[in-house]
């Protein structure tokens, strides 16, 4: 990436800010990774408290992971309580990858990723229909113990709004610099900090921007 070393810079005092503010990282701890390419699923798409309410009230609604699975887009989408684009993006991708996972092995559990080598265990999950690269690498990093950064658009816009990337960088390019930058021990945080501050921004903007314009008074 252009002017890499300039760009460091920026991105470690975002660190180290993020870090005052919003002071102890708890990082999410998954058992099996199949939780955590769900989560992913959602957090492309929504912040965390709207993926775990959304969660919540799946988890209500249908018996198991596998009542999930054979199960309508619409039925999913009325649990959920929303009907948007993002929600209809995340219950496509939720189900097909779902139905991937019990087709190729033949149960809902991926806790025999754990046992393989990284590399291997990220090309099983590339294996998997429906699955994003945010879905992929919010698992490989939280679950697998990955080395990576899973960056959306809304990250992506936020790293180049805020001039903490070069504007001209792909997205591959992006990805690559914060993982040169951040160490693999402290991927989970900076990623899970990084994707709060962006979507918490998105989400100011966007209040902002559906706020109306104050009346002029009559003269």
């Amino acid at each position: 990436m252009k002017n890499s070393k300039d760009y460091a810079k920026q991105i470690d005092k975002l660190f180290r800010r993020m870090r005052q503010d919003r002071g102890k990282f708890s990082p999410p701890n998954y058992a099996d990774p199949l939780p955590a390419l769900i989560d992913g699923i959602f957090l492309e798409h929504w912040t965390v408290t709207q993926t775990h309410s959304a969660l919540k009230r799946i988890h209500e609604h249908f018996v198991d992971d596998n009542d999930l699975r054979v199960s309508r887009q619409d039925e999913v989408l009325d649990a959920m309580g929303v009907r948007d684009t993002d929600s209809r993006a995340i219950t496509t991708s939720l189900l097909m990858s779902l139905m991937a996972i019990f087709n190729r092995h033949d149960q809902l559990r991926l806790q025999f990723l754990c046992e393989q080598g990284k590399r291997q265990a990220r090309k099983e999950l590339e294996l998997i229909a429906g699955l994003t690269p945010f879905a992929i690498d919010y698992c490989f990093l939280h679950a697998l113990d990955g080395h990576t950064i899973p960056l959306n658009r809304v990250t992506i816009d936020f790293l180049k709004t805020g001039e903490l990337v070069h504007p001209e960088s792909t997205d591959e390019e992006i990805q690559g610099f914060l993982v040169r930058q951040i160490s693999a021990a402290q991927a989970r945080e900076f990623a899970t900090l990084l994707h709060a501050e962006a979507m918490s921004a998105a989400n100011d903007a966007a209040r902002k921007a559906a706020k109306p314009a104050p009346k002029r008074k009559k003269s």
